[in-house]
C-alpha cells in the first residue's frame, strides 16, 4: 500500500512528492504505534524522540520540495546548490537536537511545578475536615438565628441553610484539593446560592422585609467564609500554568 502510494506521488510530483509522501507516512506511523512504551521509555523521553523525528522528517521533506522547485527546469545542480542543501540538512539536524529535548525538559519542569503546587495546596486544604465544616456552619447558623431573635424577635431553625451550607463548603474544598491553588472568592460564589434573589419576593413583601430576608443569608455566607479563612490562612499565589520563561 505504502509503495504504491509513494510510486503514484512520485510520478505526479517527482522528488517533492516523494519527500512529502515519506513525511506523511512516517508521521502516520508514529501516531499509530505504541513502540515507545514497549521500549521502556517514559513520557519525556518519548516526547523528545517524537519531536526529533518530526522535525527531521519535516525538515528534510521541505528541503526535498525546495530542491525539486529549483532543479525542475535545470539539467544539473551546481556544487554551490549541493553545498546549500547540505547546509540546510545540517541546520535541520541541529534544530531537532536542540529543540526537542529543550521542549520536553520545559514540559517536565512545568509538570513538576504543578504536582508540587497541588501537593502543597492539598496539605493546606486538608485542615478543612468534614468535622470542621460542620462546626463552622453550625456556629454561623446559630449566630444568624440569634441575630434574628435579637433584631426581629424571629425564631427560625434554618435547617435548609445548614444542610446546603455544608454541601457548598465541602464541594469547594473537594475542588481545591485537586488544584494548585484556591480562592476565597470561589467559596463566596459557591455559598451565594444560599442568598435568595430579589425576584422571588412578590406580592405583599415590603422593602424592609425583602432586605431582611436577603441580609440574613449574606451574613451567613460572610461568617462561614471568615471562619474558613481563619483556619486556612491567606490564599496561595495563583498558579501560572503557562510554560516558564
Amino acid at each position: 500500500m505504502e509503495a504504491r502510494l509513494l510510486g503514484a506521488i512520485g510520478k505526479i510530483a517527482g522528488l517533492a512528492g516523494l519527500a512529502l509522501g515519506i513525511f506523511l507516512l512516517i508521521f502516520q506511523g508514529i501516531l499509530s504505534k505504541d513502540f515507545l512504551p514497549k521500549a521502556g521509555l517514559n513520557a519525556d523521553q518519548g516526547y523528545s524522540i517524537i519531536m526529533f523525528m518530526m522535525i527531521v522528517t519535516f525538515g528534510i521533506a521541505g528541503i526535498g520540495l525546495l530542491a525539486w522547485l529549483l532543479g525542475r527546469n535545470r539539467k544539473s545542480i551546481s556544487t554551490l546548490q549541493l553545498v546549500a542543501f547540505s547546509g540546510l540538512v545540517l541546520i535541520v539536524l541541529i534544530i531537532a537536537v536542540t529543540f526537542a529535548p529543550t521542549t520536553a525538559n520545559a514540559d517536565a519542569e512545568r509538570e513538576a511545578r504543578l504536582d508540587a503546587a497541588i501537593a502543597a495546596n492539598h496539605q493546606v486544604v486538608s485542615q478543612l475536615t468534614d468535622i470542621e465544616i460542620g462546626r463552622y456552619v453550625d456556629a454561623c447558623v446559630e449566630d444568624l438565628e440569634a441575630y434574628e431573635r435579637r433584631t426581629r424577635n424571629l425564631i427560625a431553625t434554618h435547617s435548609e441553610e445548614r444542610e446546603w451550607g455544608t454541601i457548598y463548603v465541602e464541594r469547594w474544598r473537594n475542588r481545591a484539593w485537586a488544584s494548585p491553588d484556591f480562592s476565597y472568592a470561589d467559596l463566596v460564589e459557591e455559598l451565594s446560592y444560599l442568598v435568595p434573589d430579589r425576584s422571588v419576593f412578590e406580592g405583599d413583601w415590603t422593602e424592609e422585609e425583602v432586605t431582611f430576608e436577603i441580609d440574613g443569608p449574606r451574613r451567613l455566607v460572610g461568617c462561614i467564609t471568615d471562619k474558613v479563612k481563619a483556619l486556612l490562612g491567606p490564599e496561595p499565589p495563583p498558579f501560572i500554568r503557562s510554560r516558564p520563561a
